[in-house]
């Protein structure tokens, strides 16, 4: 029981990571084109 819910944290602070370095690449390329980022 704890292994699967130390798993469950281990997959939920890496998809968290993945999600925030995701937008901080999206950012970045924000900055860099901002032609990208004007389909709001």
């Amino acid at each position: 029981m704890l292994d699967i819910l130390r798993q469950n944290i281990f997959l939920l602070t890496t998809f968290v990571i993945a999600n925030a370095f995701n937008a901080m690449a999206a950012l970045v390329r924000g900055e860099m084109d901002p032609e990208l980022v004007t389909r709001d």
